[in-house]
């Protein structure tokens, strides 16, 4: 059983550091647990670094669904496969399931992406997935660096946060899979702004990518094409994107007045039909 009490203690949440070094994610670094613990204590390390972390670690120990708190479903979880016509396949056999944020470049830093995929929400059919673990074994290498007081990323506190845990290492880590593991080669941007791809990997792995419109799309995003409007599987909402303070505050209430509006909108529309329709039942019956 994973206690918590591994995860946490009486001050400060940290990442699993005994599981870290138990699943021999330490060895051929200079790293003992009690240095990613002591990392983790230090002033100014941001909450969201050991987000990151925590998230690869609960789901490749257990398996099973990630979500951010500012996503929010818009399809249920057993109709994803369907929606995008993976009928032939269950999520159960899915060992990482993931979805594109931005189709264009990605640049952080010195880290430059083709893509992005998003880590605000992803899914193992099972434990120990492979890919999870590639992801985590980068993560180590940017915690020797953090620990060892060397620089991450283009030396910027938003690079760092952003290239030692975050979305660039979790997206190359999983591209530099696919180059070395994939028994077909990297689908084309075109496969995966269609219907996304299914990637057989080496040892019976699958990985599954799904389009930007499953788990990308955002009201925050503009300039989207039409078929990227339908769809969606999720909407991210983008509460934790901006800086903190008051902007950030700022920003999240704009996209919840945006959301609100969009659903006011939706409840006129559809109350106006149901008008619409009750009238002509009335006379029709009356006539």
């Amino acid at each position: 059983m994973l206690r918590f009490s591994r995860f946490r203690d009486e001050a400060n949440a940290r990442p699993g550091a005994a599981q870290l070094s138990e699943l021999g994610l330490l060895e051929g670094t200079s790293l003992a647990a009690r240095d990613v613990e002591e990392y983790f204590r230090r002033p100014g390390v941001n909450p969201v670094e050991l987000s990151d972390v925590m998230r690869y670690l609960v789901v490749y120990l257990r398996g099973g669904l990630y979500v951010d708190c500012d996503v929010t479903p818009e399809a249920t979880v057993d109709s994803w496969l369907p929606t995008f016509g993976y009928n032939d396949v269950s999520l159960p056999e899915i060992d990482l399931l993931v979805g594109v944020e931005f189709k264009d470049e990605s640049r952080v830093g010195d880290m430059v992406n083709p893509m992005q995929f998003s880590q605000a929400i992803f899914f193992a059919g099972r434990p120990k997935s492979p890919v999870l673990r590639e992801v985590l074994l980068r993560c180590v290498r940017s915690l020797e660096k953090l620990v060892h007081h060397e620089a991450v990323g283009g030396g910027q506190k938003t690079d760092r946060l952003m290239q030692a845990f975050g979305p660039p290492v979790w997206t190359r880590a999983i591209l530099d899979v696919i180059a070395k593991e994939s028994m077909s080669g990297r689908p084309s941007k075109d496969v995966l702004d269609d219907n996304g791809a299914l990637i057989k990997l080496k040892g019976s792995t699958n990985l599954l990518i799904l389009p930007y419109r499953a788990f990308g799309y955002s009201s925050a995003h503009k300039g989207v094409p039409e078929r990227d409007l339908t769809q969606h599987l999720v909407l991210h909402k983008l509460h934790g994107f901006a800086p903190d303070g008051w902007r950030q505050r700022l920003f999240t209430f704009a996209h919840e007045m945006v959301d609100e509006f969009g659903h006011f909108l939706s409840r006129v529309k559809s109350r106006t039909w149901m008008m619409v329709e009750q009238s002509w039942a009335y006379f029709a019956g009356s006539h």
